[in-house]
């Protein structure tokens, strides 16, 4: 018999410190345990071999910071979301924290569906003289077009997945990429563009934006 859910909660949290190099399985792994210890009830699919309901906003890739990541999840047991927030940090691992606890209603689409785009804080690796990044930045955003050749090894334009670029008095670099399925850009894809080393930065993603947040085209 198919259990009934009764609640959806999207659960926003940071990924920091040593949890930042736990892979996306895992750290799926890692919410389920979380939950059997904090007494949620998670649904499952069915078949064979039930999965939790589970799912995160976009991967996010082994070695970033993840300032405000999101992640959904299926109830079978109505739970009170503030109630919930204290719950969970009590039984996470360092480097996981969960920030906010939100109720959404189930009929919403899928949450990776949802992301257009993502916003990230990157400190470029300046081993040698640091560069004008002011002037990197003006030089990348007049192209017209920045070709590249992605992981399988097709030719695809950077530019139109820049949505923003701009510099802090710090010396970081604030990105707004596209995020969705088959036009996702990368803070390292963007920092070759400019001519720095995409090697060993520290990149923090942000935030995540979702369609009805994003920013006017």
């Amino acid at each position: 018999m198919k259990a009934l859910i009764l609640q959806r909660l999207r659960i926003q949290f940071s990924k920091t410190g040593p949890a930042r190099f736990i892979g996306n399985l895992d750290l799926m792994r890692l919410w389920e345990r979380a939950a059997r210890r904090a007494g949620v009830a998670l649904a499952y699919s069915e078949g064979f071999h039930p999965q939790p309901r589970m799912q995160l906003g976009a991967p996010l890739p082994l070695g970033y910071v993840g300032d405000a990541e999101l992640l959904d999840l299926w109830l079978t047991k109505a739970t009170e979301p503030a109630a919930l927030l204290q719950t969970w940090n009590t039984v996470l691992p360092l480097g996981i924290a969960v920030q906010a606890v939100t109720e959404i209603v189930d009929r919403e689409a899928a949450l990776s569906a949802q992301v257009t785009s993502a916003r990230f804080g990157v400190l470029p690796n300046c081993e040698a003289a640091a560069p004008d990044l002011a002037r990197c930045v003006a030089e990348l955003l007049e192209h017209q077009q920045i070709l590249r050749i992605n992981k399988r090894g097709k030719e695809y334009d950077l530019r139109p997945l820049v949505e923003m670029l701009d510099t802090t008095p710090a010396g970081w670099l604030e990105m707004q990429l596209a995020a969705r399925p088959a036009a996702t850009g990368r803070p390292e894809e963007v920092l070759t563009a400019m001519g720095l080393d995409p090697c060993r930065p520290a990149i923090h993603r942000r935030n995540l934006i979702l369609i009805d947040k994003a920013l006017p085209s």
